[in-house]
């Protein structure tokens, strides 16, 4: 079993605000992944490869576990209760640490460190044991697909905040041309049009 990092918290962020169901308002947790979904759109993120559950230090005597049974915890507890910082003198502690799992909660390992002293702290989580998490693996779309076109993320998404405020839904079409041709953008609005470009990456 990994660890899980900063973007894996960020994958929170995609479940659904509303507590009306609480398995899409949930992030789902396993050994090898991240999951969230609000049923509009869904992000699934592996655990970082570069560190191990067993390099992680002891806090208080508890230790990371070293495997467990996939988990529903709720995201905007998750987010607003675990904080991770920049630990200059322990990397390790960057990352967030499975501690401890029963059937109400799920403890966790968090540290940061100081110029002056290494802090160190457990704290536990709520966990969902009523719900199940959908099972998402068979919505992915399966052979190969039509085109295929790489593009910077931020620039995606920068045109795409733009374009969507002309519509109330912020809808935008995307058009694919081939493989490796641009992104065409389309948006329309009740006074006005929009149409962009967003050009592939060249490796």
């Amino acid at each position: 079993m990994s660890l899980l990092n900063k973007n894996n918290l960020e994958v929170c962020k995609i479940a659904s605000k509303s507590d009306t169901r609480p398995e899409l308002a949930g992030v789902y947790i396993t050994d090898k992944l991240v999951c969230a979904t609000d049923s509009f759109r869904l992000l699934e993120m592996t655990l970082p490869a570069d560190v191990k559950a067993e390099d992680y230090p002891k806090i208080e005597g508890k230790t990371a576990m070293r495997g467990y049974k996939p988990f529903l915890v709720n995201a905007k507890y998750l987010l607003k209760n675990i904080k991770l910082g920049v630990n200059k003198n322990m990397p390790i502690l960057d990352n967030l640490a499975i501690s401890h799992i029963d059937e109400n909660k799920v403890e966790v390992l968090v540290g940061k460190d100081t110029d002056q002293h290494l802090l160190c702290e457990p704290r536990w989580l709520p966990r969902i044991t009523s719900e199940q998490f959908p099972d998402y693996a068979k919505i992915f779309p399966a052979g190969n697909p039509v085109a295929e076109v790489e593009v910077n993320a931020e620039y995606l998404a920068e045109i795409l905040e733009v374009m969507g405020k002309l519509d109330s839904l912020k809808s935008v079409r995307i058009k694919f041309y081939g493989d490796n041709q641009p992104l065409a953008l389309e948006a329309k609005g009740n006074n006005q049009e929009a149409r962009g470009l967003l050009m592939p990456l060249r490796k």
